[in-house]
């Protein structure tokens, strides 16, 4: 997951690559100008990156803030935290039709990139929420796989960034009944890019670096370039480590020395009978 000028992001890898993402350089990298992707084999260098915007609202532009991008976290914990209220526990059943304890098999992705827009049956944009205001929205095409046992029914779902997360969001509360996330090498394609997010607000800056070497870079993010291009993503284990060092930190470490101090000995103790 990233913060950037669009809104809060979700960065898909191959299943199988997450773990092999580069971690972020430290200060003494940073100011050396070294990048821990360099020592990457090629094979996962090159893998691509998927970025799919899953809030356009201005208070995630510099962190996740929204109800949304909070729940969104929530639910990449281990063990997921699913409470049902940005994601009602009925929302498969709303989106798809299908009833009697169907559960999500599969989201096929087929677009995740910047057009022209895409409107709902009234004309108006699907998600009501606030927006940036932007000449080009996020368009997001997918299919879902649903049902009970061998019944299943493929629904597409088309919108934007509300649907995509929408989409991604049940694919995680369904993880654990084997939800899968597939994408077509049409939207790996056709993905956003960088520049995609970066220069919403007409930012010279890419144009600027592009003169020193980075205009070489591929059009595509891979898993050596993902960084660069979202400098404040933080990956899954990320998220776990740091949650787990606060657990540990705050709860389980404080309540180890409360029953430590409960279970000193006092003066009563020693006497001899």
């Amino acid at each position: 997951m990233s913060v950037s000028p669009r809104g809060f992001v979700a960065l898909m890898v191959r299943k199988g690559v997450k773990d092999r993402i580069p971690r972020a350089a430290n200060e003494v990298e940073a100011m050396r100008g070294a990048d821990p992707a360099a020592d990457l084999a090629p094979e996962i260098a090159s893998e691509f990156v998927l970025p799919v915007l899953i809030t356009d609202l201005d208070e995630d532009a510099e962190a996740a803030q929204s109800a949304r991008a909070q729940t969104m976290l929530q639910l990449l914990q281990e063990p997921p935290c699913d409470m049902g209220i940005q994601l009602p526990y009925a929302a498969l059943e709303e989106v798809t039709g299908v009833t009697g304890g169907a559960v999500l098999g599969a989201v096929l992705v087929g677009k995740a990139s910047f057009g022209d827009g895409v409107s709902g049956g009234d004309g108006e944009p699907k998600n009501t929420e606030k927006k940036r205001a932007s000449s080009s929205s996020f368009v997001w095409e997918s299919t879902l796989l649903a049902g009970v046992g061998a019944e299943q029914s493929a629904v597409d779902v088309l919108g934007g960034a509300s649907e995509a997360w929408q989409c991604l969001a049940l694919a995680r509360r369904y993880e654990q009944y084997g939800c899968r996330v597939f994408a077509t090498k049409e939207a790996l394609a056709g993905a956003a890019t960088k520049k995609s997010f970066s220069a919403f607000f007409g930012d010279e800056t890419d144009d600027a670096v592009a003169g020193a070497g980075a205009a070489a870079e591929p059009a595509a993010l891979t898993v050596s370039t993902v960084r660069r291009a979202f400098p404040r993503m933080q990956t899954v284990n990320e998220s776990r480590a740091i949650a787990a060092e606060a657990r540990e930190k705050f709860l389980w470490q404080p309540f180890a020395a409360a029953v430590a101090d409960d279970d000193a000995p006092t003066d009563d103790d020693d006497e001899t009978p």
